[in-house]
């Protein structure tokens, strides 16, 4: 209980820190698998925000306050993340990830949703949108399962027998997983922000134990790289607008996949962010939010049964 205390504390602070306390819901969903925990802003479309593989909902708090201008935003904490109750870890992880909020989906009558994911998140949006049709769109910024392509820090640590060891949640550690490998460039962060993120971060991932940090990141890849690939014709088959951002100088995630993907994918623009690394949405927030205010612009496509996305 601890450990969930330290998450709600630290997801307040960086909450504050941007400007959010008075604007931002905090939810809880009772599901069969476990309680998923969300934050809510705003009216209007709905845009649901998919985090990576670390930290919560709150990791998009440098742009809930300006999308809850004109939609309705939904945050959620991934299963055994933030403050979510965690699920049976499994292969295909962005699969697993995907079921619960399949339900969450339904129980808050989101329909004709913008799915924004990063990293991991995005991975779980592209699996969110292959099964249900409450998925209208999809922004995926610098995501997982395009390829096999990650770095190799990545590729040696879930080959080691000590993963735990090297997962094992720290202060310093985190700063330096954030600095080195998950951004390029935060000089437009505030000191502050940055240190409270910082905590956040290492406070969610106190919370989901390393136990369940090791088993998700040798899930996630292994020494060939990342486990669950979309296959092309997977991406072929994609009838929702996607868009994709990513960063010029990403760290963790080859811009190669994001290229091949976009020339597969059916509908799909990408934006290249200069000047920043695998998160867009720390690093340079108002290139992500301009590019998922003209995903949201761009006009539906007609499906087979007549209905339109």
């Amino acid at each position: 209980m601890r450990h969930q205390h330290d998450v709600r504390a630290a997801m307040d602070a960086l909450l504050a820190a941007g400007g959010l306390s008075r604007h931002v819901r905090s939810v809880w969903t009772e599901q069969a698998g476990g309680r998923v925990h969300h934050l809510e802003a705003g009216r209007g479309p709905p845009v649901v925000l998919l985090h990576g593989g670390t930290g919560g909902g709150a990791n998009w708090f440098r742009m809930i306050g300006p999308l809850a201008r004109r939609f309705r935003v939904l945050a959620p904490d991934l299963p055994g993340f933030g403050l979510s109750d965690p699920i049976v870890a499994v292969s295909p992880l962005g699969s697993t990830a995907a079921e619960p909020l399949l339900e969450w989906l339904a129980q808050h009558d989101v329909e004709d949703a913008l799915v924004a994911g990063t990293s991991f998140g995005g991975l779980v949006g592209v699996r969110l949108a292959q099964r249900s049709r409450r998925v209208a769109r999809v922004l995926l910024v610098d995501s997982a399962g395009l390829g096999r392509g990650i770095h190799p820090a990545i590729r040696l640590a879930t080959g080691l027998p000590l993963t735990q060891l090297l997962v094992r949640p720290n202060r310093r550690g985190t700063a330096a997983v954030l600095r080195r490998l998950l951004t390029s460039n935060l000089s437009a962060m505030p000191a502050v922000q940055q240190q409270l993120l910082i905590d956040y971060l290492h406070a969610t991932a106190c919370a989901a134990g390393t136990h369940y940090l090791a088993l998700t990141l040798r899930l996630f890849a292994g020494a060939g790289g990342q486990r669950e690939v979309l296959a092309r014709a997977e991406l072929e088959a994609l009838a929702q607008p996607v868009a994709i951002v990513w960063g010029e100088h990403d760290r963790l995630l080859p811009l190669a996949d994001a290229q091949r993907a976009a020339h597969w994918l059916p509908d799909a623009t990408l934006h290249v962010v200069r000047g920043v690394g695998h998160s867009p949405n720390w690093e340079q927030p108002q290139a992500v939010t301009a590019a998922l205010t003209d995903l949201f612009s761009r006009r539906a496509h007609a499906l087979p049964d007549g209905r339109h996305h």
